[in-house]
């Protein structure tokens, strides 16, 4: 009697043990759904999406011109204003998130660019966090072009911004002439394919 109760003791705790790696494991499953959803939004990821992400309704209309607003770089860029006096070329606004994996991924195609690009165009990007979590995102991941902090995030809801990585592609005029998300280098690259921009640009 001893032993099949020791038996049934000993089957009990497997089931447990079992139901318990069952658990984790969906709980692994809900987190990488609910992280796809945040990304992509309500719109169903189909291979062609995958393949070429079509430009999202996240920003402005095509064909609206840049707001006017004035902010400070939190890296030694100085104070900039919207829209930017005298440019010749694009202006390219990318908005990121501290906590965005793909926002780190996009981080060295845009040092590239800027490198490349060279009086063609300016570059920003928006971060959408507070002071603190802005300086540690690009303390490591260094970023060679001015950042601006977004701490109350209503540069964001002017730009009718709600994804990160996202682009936003002004010509010399200001006026939006493309937009979309940049999760990585390609996404830059099909942002960036456009009159306004060199051809030239490998990245």
């Amino acid at each position: 009697m001893t032993g099949l109760w020791l038996v049934s003791y000993i089957v009990l705790w497997l089931v447990v043990g079992i139901l318990c790696l069952i658990t984790i494991g969906l709980l692994q499953q809900l987190g990488l759904l609910q992280r796809q959803l945040e990304q992509h939004g309500s719109e169903p990821t189909t291979e062609e999406t995958l393949l070429h992400p079509a430009l999202e309704d996240d920003g402005l209309a095509i064909g609206s011109t840049l707001p006017q607003l004035t902010a400070n770089s939190i890296n030694g860029f100085g104070s900039l204003t919207f829209p930017f006096p005298s440019l010749e070329g694009y202006s390219l606004l990318v908005f990121l998130s501290p906590l965005c994996e793909p926002c780190q991924h996009i981080v060295e195609p845009l040092n590239m660019l800027v490198k490349e690009a060279v009086n063609t165009g300016k570059v920003i990007v928006i971060m959408r966090a507070d002071e603190q979590a802005c300086r540690s995102f690009i303390s490591i991941f260094p970023l060679n072009l001015p950042v601006i902090c977004d701490n109350e995030r209503t540069i964001t809801m002017d730009f009718n911004v709600h994804h990160a990585p996202f682009g936003l592609l002004y010509d010399a005029q200001g006026v939006l002439v493309n937009k979309g998300g940049v999760k990585n280098r390609e996404d830059l690259l099909n942002l960036l394919r456009n009159e306004v921009v060199p051809q030239s640009l490998s990245l």
